[in-house]
């Protein structure tokens, strides 16, 4: 096996300098605070370390995807940042840090175990973040015409749609480069370029539309969770289209997508749970700006979707009400939540993603 993950350069003079200093640094965002924070409070500190596996058919060229995958990541600036806490805030400091491949070959083992349980010996490793890297890959090679790409990333510096850009621009590098040709792709926007702050008007209307959505809503915090607690992740793949379309189509009221009723359905456990008809459950969306279609990063906002019940609401009311809660907080999707919630608003018990932006992984 193949280690020597070098680790991200650093910083000369962390202490001094304007608030956007040249070089690769920039404060982090809401949603990089809130990652770092609980990355440093985890014991393990692998929570969101985010595994991705890609089985690759074929006759494959090693040394072009080695060169593929140093390539993206010298493409992406994310994929090379470490963060600082310096006093009070937190810095994303970009270094230089050409990826090193590991490589584990399984050709002569006899055992000829399924992908799932090799993938099953490689759980989420942690991922330091003050040293980095955040990006660690392996090539599992399982025979001459058989092989698994492991990637692990943190999520401090990607998102769904994210990993989507990484896979086309691998897939585009290997093509070139076991083609023989140079990978010569245009510079690609950056996350720390785009991650600005929000207009302040927008943050003023933001700030007063929480204080009124959030007014008197109740304590949704389990206190029976703990910080450093880490979970068992499967995925589970079920084909709904059929309930999809069916929902679609069914000419009830707007608003009534498959989002809205498992949103509706979140709400009506939480309420269970808690005891209670004033409910809130946080959704991540996501916050990209105009141009950052082809930028790694994390472009997310978590934001609380408040619903208080009728007992006298259908099935079909609930979802349309849920529906209605959820376009009001969408409204104010790009400011960040933790920057202008009211005290004592910030905790969630639970948040429930769609992810819709995965791409179809590296052709």
């Amino acid at each position: 096996m193949s280690t020597g993950f070098r680790a991200l350069r650093d910083y000369a003079d962390k202490t001094s300098g304007p608030l956007r200093p040249p070089g690769g640094e920039a404060p982090a965002t809401a949603a990089q605070r809130g990652l770092w924070l609980v990355d440093s409070l985890s014991a393990h500190r692998n929570g969101y370390t985010v595994t991705h596996a890609y089985h690759l058919s074929g006759p494959l060229d090693r040394d072009a995807l080695v060169a593929a995958a140093e390539a993206v990541v010298d493409r992406h600036t994310a994929l090379r940042t470490r963060f600082e806490l310096r006093g009070d805030v937190l810095w994303q400091v970009v270094g230089d840090a050409p990826l090193d491949l590991a490589v584990t070959d399984l050709s002569r083992s006899t055992l000829h175990r399924p992908i799932e349980q090799v993938l099953a010996d490689r759980p989420p490793e942690r991922l330091d973040l003050a040293r980095g890297p955040v990006l660690r890959a392996e090539l599992v090679i399982r025979s001459a015409t058989e092989h698994v790409l492991v990637l692990q990333v943190h999520h401090a510096v990607n998102d769904a749609a994210s990993m989507a850009v990484i896979e086309a621009d691998l897939s585009a590098a290997y093509d070139a480069l076991s083609g023989g040709t140079p990978y010569d792709a245009p510079p690609a926007p950056q996350f720390i370029d785009l991650c600005g702050t929000a207009p302040a008007g927008d943050v003023a209307r933001a700030a007063a539309f929480w204080r009124a959505e959030l007014d008197g809503c109740p304590a949704t915090k389990d206190t029976r969770s703990e910080v450093d607690r880490t979970y068992p992740a499967a995925w589970e793949q079920v084909d709904c289209t059929a309930e999809y379309e069916a929902i679609l189509h069914s000419g009830a009221t707007p608003g009534r997508s498959p989002f809205a009723v498992l949103l509706a359905a979140m709400h009506r456990a939480v309420a269970a749970e808690f005891d209670t008809a004033d409910t809130v459950v946080g959704t991540t969306v996501s916050i990209r700006p105009e141009g950052a279609d082809d930028a790694v990063g994390p472009f997310v906002n978590t934001l609380p979707v408040r619903l208080v019940h009728d007992p006298a609401w259908s099935d079909d009311d609930t979802v349309t009400q849920a529906a209605r809660s959820l376009g009001r907080v969408l409204e104010h999707h790009a400011v960040p939540f933790e920057d202008v919630s009211a005290v004592g608003s910030g905790d969630l018990a639970v948040t429930l993603t769609s992810n819709t932006a995965m791409g179809p992984g590296p052709a």
